[in-house]
């Protein structure tokens, strides 16, 4: 006790007789700072002032010799608007206080001056020009100076402050230096005994009370950094275990690539036995391990500009040239002093990773971008993936579709049920291959050709499938165009080959016909018979004419047409192949409706519309109406786009069906657009039919109403000219003739009746059934006969045959050919070079062949 109180007296003097620092240095400051700030104080501002009054008498030359130079000429020519502006404008000056100017003869011009202005310098000069006094000028200048001194004034006040600033410093390390030198001894020493370990011994002498706190300070810190010297041997412990033991490489490297530490599992990945050898061998990290050693600089310029690199995946070489890839992630080390010390990272080996990433990718980008669509589902049928060509095709996208059923993608309920048909098939682990009907998003229908492949686990199991389809809608609605192309050429070959049989057959009844109606007095009650049957030949005729016209595939020319008897035509043709429940009539509201037309394309107009409306009418009674009218449009607004106002013919063909729906009426026109089932129809029908009405020049509109059928309307632009005149010939007299005559035909009984109808006009007739015959006897007497008529489709020589060995013997013979076809059937190279006279469709009537052999007896036209 006496000892510790022994201690506290030997504290107590010691304290009391101790200094201050801080007490020191403060009051020297203070005295150092107030002096020389008090001196610069007092030079800053006796400088400040003799500069800016050396400044302001400056100016005050400077602007009286200006005014002197400018004033002379505006003073001379007594122009004192000028010189008033001259005036004005210098009193803008912030340094003028006034200026006085006046002429020669001592008149004022200019004599201005600031309120409140004290002048300071005055400048006054005399005005002269060509020897002669012009006036003087004179000027003061007062506000401008106390600006000039302000500034001169804090410029050097500033520069007071620097002073003061520069002595403090210089003064505070000399007083520190002074008053601090011997405690900074002291407290070494004290440190020392901390560091060596006697945390307990004190200084005997401690003159200044700052250290009184310093040594409980190191007191406590030397316990705190032992406590922390422990536990950083233990974390060095444990971190160097992780870093011996961890999977991933650790390294660290300077930044020209030479590893200056690495552990096992970074030495093990280079293929190096450990990582003492890793880093005595690597010198340059780049060259030797990089496979591409442009990469390391990219990872260094990366380092640099982010202070981190993450995920940096990069090819190296092993120590055995094995290339493997690895994920590098390293951040800088930097000195205090901000220099970089070293690189610190972390490398991970991805190989199997990234061959697996790279053939994902592969593969994605082909399925990606692969021509056919490809759906993938899960075991249930629920749909996972689709890629983007199915969403072109389609109309879908995945985001819509996702987790969906697979049925959604069905046109109809058949076609749903054929999905449920492929997950059953597939699931059994069978492939699918068939055609699916699709409707799209915008209910278009898509039609494809599948291949539906099962997807199966490593054990087995079924996860799915995977199907691959590649859209035919062009191609089957092509094939489906080949095959009715392939239909219309069976049906214009079947026609062409039954045409001549038909129209020998109908050769034989309306001659007879008209044979046995010419034998008969008008009374008779078997006129009206016989006229029966000659009608109904001639119909027959017609419908035989219409179906090779309708078989027709060379195109025709433009002829004038009157529309009333053809269209008549047209529907009596119509009623023959409609169903026998619709009504099809035909009203006439103009006589002149006469167009420039192919006959075989109106007529085409008009079996595609009216065939539409009758499956638009379906299996109900309905009616069809055309009506032929004609009409005069003044605005254009009431005419479709393209056409002029003006006179058209109108034909319309109206139904009472149930209307074609508002939504797609604007696409009707369109080619393959159709509403019909699959099978049932092309879509090409109104699309051709819009096409012929433009190669006519003219237009076709449809309105209609649900549920209140459809009109078509057709505007032609029609044929008038006080040269077309349409007549009907009468009915007179044939005409007779007393020439030679050669007839030809293989059927016997046309034979019969054509030796009969040309006899019976005064021709003397041979008539041969077999055309070798024929040939024999012209050969015997070649200038006997005036004229050849012959068949063309016969046994053993045809028609083009025997003309061309008859030719070959008399060059001026006349020739008709009779034929069962259409004109154009027969090369143009037979008529070219056998240069027939004329052709006359079987079967004639009486009229047709006198007129037609008088025609030629007559005309004898140049061969």
């Amino acid at each position: 006790m006496l000892q510790r109180e022994g201690k506290i007296q030997l504290f107590g003097r010691l304290s009391s007789s101790r200094r201050s620092i801080s007490n020191e240095v403060t009051i020297g400051l203070i005295l150092t700072v107030f002096l020389v700030s008090t001196i610069s104080f007092f030079i800053a501002y006796s400088v400040a002032r003799s500069n800016a009054h050396e400044h302001l008498n400056a100016k005050a030359d400077e602007y009286i010799q200006f005014l002197q130079e400018i004033l002379v000429l505006p003073i001379w020519n007594y122009d004192y608007e000028t010189i008033d502006v001259i005036g004005k404008s210098f009193m803008q000056n912030d340094y003028i206080a006034g200026i006085t100017i006046v002429d020669s003869r001592d008149k004022t011009c200019v004599a201005e001056k600031k309120k409140n202005a004290v002048p300071l310098v005055k400048r006054s000069v005399k005005l002269s020009y060509l020897g002669q006094s012009m006036g003087a000028v004179e000027i003061t200048l007062a506000s401008g100076y106390f600006n000039i001194w302000n500034r001169q004034f804090f410029l050097y006040f500033s520069f007071v402050i620097l002073i003061n600033l520069l002595s403090l410093i210089i003064m505070s390390g000399f007083l520190l230096r002074w008053s601090l030198n011997k405690p900074l001894r002291l407290l070494k020493r004290i440190v020392a005994s901390y560091s060596s370990g006697d945390k307990g011994h004190l200084p005997e002498h401690v003159p200044y009370s700052e250290f009184v706190p310093l040594t409980d300070t190191l007191q406590r810190m030397g316990d705190e950094i032992q406590l922390q010297m422990d536990e950083l041997q233990k974390a060095e412990k444990k971190y160097r275990s992780i870093f011996e033991n961890a999977t991933e490489g650790i390294f660290q490297s300077t930044l020209d690539g030479r590893i200056i530490n690495a552990n096992p599992a970074f030495a093990e990945l280079l293929g190096y036995d450990n990582p003492e050898q890793l880093v005595s061998q690597v010198k340059d990290f780049g060259k030797q391990h990089y496979v591409e050693p442009q990469q390391r600089h990219v990872y260094i310029r990366t380092l640099e500009k982010e202070k981190v690199v993450k995920g940096f995946e990069v090819e190296f070489r092993k120590k055995d040239d094995t290339v493997i890839w690895v994920s590098l992630n390293a951040i800088p080390i930097y000195h205090p002093e901000g220099e970089l010390k070293h690189i610190e990272g972390l490398v991970q080996d991805i190989t199997t990773r990234k061959k697996a990433q790279i053939e994902l990718t592969r593969l994605s980008t082909a399925v990606e971008q692969v021509a056919e669509s490809i759906i993938i589902t899960d075991d249930t049928g629920r749909i996972k993936y689709v890629n983007p060509t199915f969403e072109h095709n389609t109309g879908h996208c995945l985001e819509k579709i996702y987790n969906e059923s697979n049925r959604i993608l069905g046109a109809d309920q058949i076609e749903k049920q054929q999905y449920d048909e492929i997950h059953d098939t597939v699931k059994k682990g069978d492939v699918w291959t068939g055609r699916l009907t699709s409707k799209k998003q915008n209910a278009e229908l898509l039609i494809e050709d599948a291949i539906v492949s099962p997807i199966k686990s490593p054990a087995g199991r079924f996860l799915g499938y995977v199907s691959i389809n590649r859209d035919v809608t062009l191609k089957a609605k092509y094939e489906s165009q080949v095959r009715q192309s392939q239909k219309m050429e069976a049906i214009g070959t079947l026609a062409g080959g039954i045409a001549h049989d038909f129209n020998n057959i109908l050769g034989v009844i309306i001659g007879c016909s008209e044979l046995v109606r010419n034998g008969l007095q008008k009374n008779d009650k078997a006129v009206k018979d016989i006229e029966q049957v000659l009608t109904a030949g001639l119909r027959a005729k017609s419908l035989v004419r219409q179906i090779l016209t309708f078989s027709r595939q060379e195109e025709t020319r433009k002829i004038p047409l009157t529309l009333s008897p053809f269209i008549k035509e047209a529907i009596r043709f119509l009623k023959a192949t409609l169903p026998n429940y619709i009504n099809i009539k035909y009203s006439k509201k103009t006589e002149s409706g006469i167009v420039l037309a192919d006959p075989i394309q109106i007529e085409q107009i008009l079996m595609n519309i009216c065939t539409n409306a009758s499956q638009a009418i379906g299996q109900n009674r309905g009616e069809i109406e055309v009506i032929l009218s004609k009409k005069n449009f003044t605005e254009r607004s009431d005419l479709p786009p393209g056409i002029e106002p003006g006179h058209y013919v109108v034909i319309e063909v109206k139904d009472d069906g149930p209307g074609i729906d508002e939504k797609i009426q604007h696409k009707v026109f369109d080619p393959f657009f159709t509403t019909k089932a699959v099978g049932e129809g092309t879509g090409l029908g109104l699309s051709v039919v819009h096409g012929i009405v433009k190669q006519h020049d003219g237009a076709i509109t449809l309105s209609s109403l649900d549920g209140e059928g459809a009109c078509f309307t057709i505007l032609l632009p029609p044929i008038e000219h006080k040269d077309i005149k349409i007549t009907t010939p009468e009915l007179s007299e044939l005409p007779r003739g007393n020439e030679k005559i050669l007839l030809v035909d293989d059927e016997k009984a046309l034979l019969d009746v054509l030796n009969r109808i040309i006899s019976s006009l005064g021709y003397k007739v041979e008539a041969y059934h077999d055309s070798i015959r024929a040939l024999e006897a012209f050969t015997r007497k070649t200038d006997h006969f005036d004229l050849l008529i012959t068949d063309q489709v016969m046994p053993d020589l045809t028609g083009t045959q025997l003309i061309g060995k008859v030719r070959a013997k008399n060059t001026a013979i006349p020739v008709i050919l009779l034929t069962g076809f259409d004109e154009v059937r027969l090369e143009k190279t037979d008529f070219n070079q056998l240069r027939f006279d004329k052709i006359l469709k079987k079967p004639l009537l009486n009229l047709d062949l006198a007129y037609a052999i008088r025609k030629i007896l007559d005309g004898k036209p140049n061969r």
